[in-house]
């Protein structure tokens, strides 16, 4: 059953597990647990059973197993404050994440190269941006842009595979 939430409205929230760098297991205020998805990122893919040879691919999954460890050593136990905008396919919540102290964990994520700015202008709706989810996502790019050019993290291997060329491969 799927937690209903109340879209654009933040909450107080208890990382429960971190699933990759980009997903985690959350519960809110009255205990009940849900799947999020950070918005506007994407991390490495970890590794989910599947063999390969390939280096690259190799080094791919070996960069989404330190995203996901970067990710619960920036969390650990602490709360974090979502908010949440949309269900995926996945019925996975997709949310920006906020420390406490009201940094964001998106751009955190990106301007260690631990993940990288995903597009999403797919529909119209897309853009329909308040003032400060166009400043955030401007964040997120400026954040990734600047790993890259420091290549930092995944930006530390010219040929690295983007986490949807490898979604496209596996």
């Amino acid at each position: 059953m799927t937690v209903s939430l109340i879209l654009k409205k933040a909450i107080v929230c208890q990382p429960v597990n971190f699933i990759d760098g980009d997903t985690l297991g959350l519960t809110n205020q009255n205990g009940q647990y849900f799947t999020s998805r950070a918005r506007w990122i994407d991390s490495p893919e970890t590794r989910k059973g599947n063999e390969s040879q390939d280096s690259r691919l190799l080094k791919h999954w070996e960069y989404g197993a330190k995203s996901k460890s970067f990710l619960g050593q920036l969390i650990g136990l602490q709360k974090i404050i979502v908010i949440p905008y949309e269900l995926d396919q996945y019925n996975r919540w997709v949310c920006d994440w906020y420390l406490a102290d009201k940094q964001n964990i998106q751009v955190k994520l990106c301007v260690t190269g631990m993940a990288i700015a995903s597009p999403f202008f797919q529909t119209p709706n897309s853009y329909d941006l308040s003032a400060s989810e166009i400043s955030l996502y401007s964040a997120i790019l400026n954040a990734t842009v600047q790993a890259r050019l420091k290549r930092t993290g995944v930006w530390e291997q010219t040929d690295f595979l983007l986490p949807y060329e490898v979604k496209k491969a596996v």
